[in-house]
């Protein structure tokens, strides 16, 4: 860096007021007029980082050094030559780069270049990459520049003002002088101001220029003018025809009408922090509202887009990237990292966890609105146009973000009614349930709006009051009609004659007004229309074969026709209408050419899937869909993967690809398992087995059936299915398939309960392992063992069977599923009450699950696991996070068993907390397709928990013991919740005899739960030594790290104490509930979230009562 001038260094007051000139001769320029050179590579870096924030050490280094034996040397002494030269850092950041936030850089203002070009003179011809990517940016900045003068020409010829646009036309010519229109524009604006001989002198020096660079012509168009120019030489002066213009007034009106009753219930809506979904039919002025709505504040405001529905997060994505674009964000590491999975610049080259986005990335996008400064303040509104346009993953996200801000941030959303996915009808009756949103329907104007309307259109001779009686009724009160109403009638001169349009429909009037314009924007216009949300001046470009600067003309004629605004359609309903005016065969040709550029561009799969299969170009959507369905399998939406891999089997039948197809199919059921296990599942699985031309197709059909209905929990259907599926694999001798079968059919009788025919298998098991005897095969053994010793009663022995199952893997390389197996251990020592160790493998099962990307629906499972352990420790916020996030997951992916099963067991978490309420609604949701023991076992949580409130429970116990009795297993490990409520003498008798059985089979949890109702039951009967006998074994228990399973453990403490004061051993008595005290205040009340404190403290029935003791005994 060569100094210029010597300028105060090292001084950090000079840090404010520093500016960064990088168009034109790079420098950095100080406040007190001296300036700093900056050397080639120094402005390189500077305009790499200043243009694309972000950029990684490692990308800058290697552009700006790739000869350097080591270019990130290189790159750090770049920056402590900054440090020692300017007194500051110029640039920031660790792993990626950005301009500090006290130098302003002028490319930033002038975003079109009109200031110089960028870096001035400077060449890179020793960095290849660098100088391709300056080149880029320098051509890119020159066609903006282009664009923005060809705006603001357009502007000056609407006005009139033709000096203006003349003068403006001279500095598109100077920009590019080869460009055969900017010669024209400067010809036809000549002519408009009746220069005619300067009009020919143009036409002259264009023709020149054509010849000598390029022996051509001029285009016919050009010529035409020429003529025309001719001619007017020959006649007397006349004005020239021009077109009606519509008043700058109709495009957008200068008021709002209409609308201020809903803006006040909006605004009410937001005081209550209550969000607001506005809902309205297309045209009636839901954008326009919120726009006026928003003005005064710091507001992000984001449309959802055709084409979103089929990219997971497309929609969340826009949002976010409008947040960071446009707000001051600090984000943590963890943060960044985790929105890095939807916006890959957060963290560029960052290898991302493999789990499935779900809490994590939920608690990410929170705290970047939480955290967004907007002009140095927070955040007030965030907006979502269009939500029936959006992706159902932004959807059910938006629906999380809303429950949690809505008291912090303004939320508004406005759709289409009717219209819009499953997740956009269950965000509403979710929110609006809990009153955390209000719905507000957008009626159509009345007649006297509508004159004021027209009123404030000010267009010269036009009657507002005679008008808007007809214009109303012509509309039905649309504002968007009555518009598009008064642009048709002025061009054609009906509305001056007091006349109105024919009543066509809006989209017929728009139809209309896109035919009036020139040819190729009307073609620009239908390439936008079938590209939809990928439309860029680039795909335009590569489509239409033309330069940006060849249609620069076109989009801005689109743009003031309001056709398009900015780079998307001004309305979806004029993009509607510019898609019905294409023809099918040429739709079809434009989809092509739209999915080869995206695919060469790397462009969502989703995307270039969709425009392959409406191009008709099934073979070329096969891989596209393949890799949507891969994509979105890793975003954990496997109802749109299902989806994809549908499309893509129904591609491949097209192209006769038939064995694909079936192999697609199987991937689609499988799909199926992890989101939507409806009859529809079963009905396919057993479609493919009908379609099945080898034993192999059959083989892999019976298993997806099995799988399905394995996770459905119809065991018997699934057994039969088991059993087929093994004599096929022995008819046609495929041992290691009868193995694999064998192992899912013990699993199946195991988990059904039926013992006897589960050890009957696994003997056949064993059997044919012998047969085939190696790793794979011991594995699916071993798998098959720790399930039905697990339901046996055999812990212990289950346990090593499912670690050799774990060491096998390992050895086969094998990680797949591993995470269920852990889980499994973990359930095994939960049922013998050792919960440290239990959490231990849960938590190792769910951080296996998180690097296995296809266990997501699993993977909630574990969570489940997870979340039961942590109630039971007293970590009642650890067990909240997990419980719910697995009940919410799982219910999104329609995996009822176990999603019933969370909500079972964070009805338990809820009643320890205190909140009654809670409790009751996640023991009431619907439960009928559950199996019974779980339908019992609710039925007597839930009568416990309203025998506390006092409320008559018989009924209620009847039903659950019901309910459970068919299997001796389940009566007893359920008996906690039901002998409260029988007689004291047959309480005693039935937990001293399942006490005993449940040490026998190793539920060791439950055991000392019943130990724990038998000292209560002898203690009524005032049996005071079998109490102390009983209550001396349960502590005994305790103090080996035992917890009770279905009891919450001070019940243990308070039940002893009530034992031994009743027997007059108050010193023994104080010191239990010492111990439980102690237990609540050290161990669980730091883990109680603070909205439920009270309630932890003061609704538990045994806290309350075990501090009632301690207060009278103080």
């Amino acid at each position: 860096m060569n100094h210029r001038q010597v300028s105060p260094a090292q001084d950090p007051q000079h840090a404010d007021g520093l500016r960064l000139r990088l168009l034109g001769e790079p420098a950095v320029l100080r406040p007190d007029g001296s300036s700093l050179h900056l050397e080639k590579r120094a402005a390189g870096l500077l305009a790499l980082v200043a243009l694309e924030p972000g950029t990684t050490r490692g990308r800058a280094a290697a552009l700006l050094w790739p000869d350097s034996d080591s270019p990130r040397q290189a790159l750090r002494q770049q920056l402590l030559r900054f440090r020692r030269n300017v007194g500051i850092e110029l640039l920031e950041g660790e792993d990626v780069l950005q301009i500090s936030a006290a130098v302003t850089v002028d490319a930033h203002e002038d975003a079109d270049g009109t200031s110089g070009a960028l870096l001035g003179d400077l060449e890179f011809d020793d960095c290849e990459l660098f100088a391709r990517w300056l080149a880029q940016q320098r051509e890119r900045r020159r066609g903006g520049a282009a664009m923005r003068l060809q705006q603001q020409l357009a502007e000056a010829e609407a006005a009139g003002e033709l000096e203006r646009a003349l003068a403006l036309a001279a500095d598109l010519l100077h920009a590019d002088y080869d460009s055969e229109v900017n010669h024209r524009t400067v010809m036809r604006l000549h002519y408009l101001r009746g220069d005619i001989a300067q009009a020919q002198a143009a036409y002259q020096r264009l023709r020149q220029h054509l010849h000598t660079r390029y022996g051509a012509l001029p285009s016919p168009e050009t010529e035409q003018l020429a003529r025309a120019t001719q001619l007017a030489l020959a006649a007397a002066p006349a004005v020239p025809s021009v077109k009606p213009q519509v008043p700058v007034t109709v495009k957008r009106p200068p008021q709002l009408i209409g609308r201020q009753r809903e803006i006040a219930q909006i605004e009410a809506a937001w005081r209550d922090a209550r969000a607001v979904l506005l809902l309205g039919e297309p045209g009636l002025g839901k954008s326009r509202l919120l726009a006026e709505l928003v003005r005064p504040w710091r507001c992000i405001s984001v449309q959802g887009r055709p084409g979103d529905s089929g990219v997971p997060y497309a929609t969340l994505m826009r949002a976010l990237r409008s947040t960071l674009d446009r707000c001051e964000v600090t984000l943590e590491p963890a943060q960044r990292l985790d929105l890095a999975r939807l916006l890959p610049e957060l963290a560029p080259g960052a290898t991302l966890p493999a789990e499935a986005p779900g809490l994590a990335l939920r608690h990410a996008v929170e705290a970047l609105l939480q955290g967004a400064r907007m002009d140095g303040q927070a955040l007030q509104v965030l907006v979502i146009d269009d939500l029936h346009f959006a992706d159902e993953a932004s959807v059910e996200m938006l629906q999380g973000v809303i429950s949690s801000l809505h008291e912090q941030l303004h939320f508004a959303l406005a759709q289409r009614p009717g219209e819009g996915s499953a997740a956009a009808a269950a965000l509403r009756s979710a929110l609006e349930e809990t009153r955390i949103m209000d719905p507000l329907v957008l009626a159509p104007l009345q007649e006297a709006e509508i004159e004021q309307l027209v009123a404030s259109l000010q267009i010269a001779d036009l009657d507002a009051q005679a008008l808007a009686a007809p214009l109303t009724r012509h509309t039905g009160g649309n504002p968007l009609y009555a518009l598009e109403t008064i642009k048709q009638g002025l061009a054609t001169g009906q509305l001056r004659d007091g006349r109105l349009p024919k009543p066509d429909a809006v989209g017929t009037l728009i139809e209309r007004r896109l035919k009036q314009l020139p040819e190729k924007a009307i073609a620009l216009a239908r390439v936008a229309a079938i590209a939809g949300v990928n439309f860029s001046i680039e795909l335009a470009e590569s489509v239409m074969g033309q330069r940006a600067i060849d249609l620069t003309d076109a989009w801005c004629q689109l743009q003031d026709a309001q056709v398009l605004r900015d780079d998307a359609f001004a309305h979806d309903l004029v993009m509607d209408a510019a898609r019905r005016s294409i023809p099918q065969v040429i739709a079809r040709n434009i989809h092509a050419q739209c999915a080869a550029f995206l695919s060469a561009r790397g462009g969502e799969a989703a995307r270039v899937a969709a425009h392959w299969e409406a191009a008709e170009r099934f073979d070329q959507a096969i891989d596209a869909l393949q890799a949507a369905a891969a994509a979105a399998c890793n975003a954990g939406r496997y109802t749109e993967q299902a989806d994809f891999l549908k499309r893509a089997a129904d591609a491949c039948e097209r192209c006769g690809r038939d064995s694909q197809a079936f192999d697609l199919r199987v991937e689609y059921v499988q799909a199926l398992t992890q989101c939507k296990l409806d009859d529809n599942a079963v009905a396919i699985s057993l479609h493919l087995q009908a379609q099945a031309k080898t034993p192999e197709q059959s083989l892999a059909a019976i298993r997806v059936h099995l799988d399905v209905l394995g996770n459905r929990a119809e065991h018997q259907a699934a057994v039969e299915c088991a059993r087929q599926g093994i004599m096929l694999a022995r008819q046609v001798g495929q041992v290691a398939e009868e193995i694999s079968l064998g192992s899912t059919l013990v699993s199946t009788l195991a988990v059904a309960q039926r013992i006897d025919e589960a050890g009957e298998a696994l003997d056949e098991l064993k059997l044919a392992q012998a047969r085939l005897q190696n790793d794979t095969t011991a594995q699916l053994l071993a798998t098959a063992s720790g399930l039905y010793y697990s339901v046996r009663g055999q812990s212990r022995q289950a346990i090593e069977h499912f670690k050799q199952e774990i060491e096998l893997s390992g050895r086969l390389g094998k990680r797949f599923n591993i995470h269920t197996t852990l889980n499994n251990i973990a359930v095994c020592y939960v049922r013998l009450g050792q919960l440290a160790d239990a959490t231990h493998y849960a938590e190792l099962a769910g951080q296996a699950a998180d690097s296995d990307p296809e266990s997501e629906g699993r993977k909630h499972q574990n969570m489940g696991t997870l979340g039961r352990c942590q109630r039971d420790l007293g970590h009642f916020d650890l067990a909240l996070d997990a419980l719910q996030t697995a009940q919410t997951a799982l219910a999104r992916n329609r995996i009822r068993f176990w999603q019933v099963l969370c909500e079972t067991w964070l009805a338990a978490t809820w009643n320890r907390l205190g909140q009654g309420a809670r409790a009751s609604q996640m023991l009431t949701t619907p439960d009928e397709d559950m199996p019974p023991f779980l339908r019992g076992l609710r039925r007597l949580m839930l009568a416990a928990q309203r025998h506390q409130r006092g409320q008559p429970v018989t009924e209620l116990v009847e039903e659950g013991r019901s309910l459970v009795a068919a299997v001796p297993l389940y009566v007893m490990t359920t008996s906690p919740f039901w002998l409260p409520f029988a007689p004291p003498a047959t309480a005693l008798e039935h937990a001293q005899r399942f006490a005993q059985d449940a040490v026998s089979t190793e539920t060791m949890g439950v055991a000392l739960s019943l130990q724990v109702r038998g000292v209560q039951a002898a203690s009524a009967l005032g049996e005071h030594r079998t109490a102390l006998d009983l209550l001396r074994t349960a502590l005994g228990w305790v103090e080996q790290g035992i917890y009770p399973e279905h009891l919450y453990l001070p019940e243990v403490w308070l039940a002893g104490a009530q034992a031994q004061m009743a027997a007059g051993q108050h010193e023994a008595a104080h010191h239990n509930v010492d111990t439980a005290i102690r237990w609540i205040k050290q161990t669980a009340l730091p883990h109680v979230p603070d909205a439920f404190m009270d309630s932890f403290l003061h609704r538990n029935l045994v806290n309350r009562q075990l501090f009632a003791l301690a207060a009278r005994r103080g």
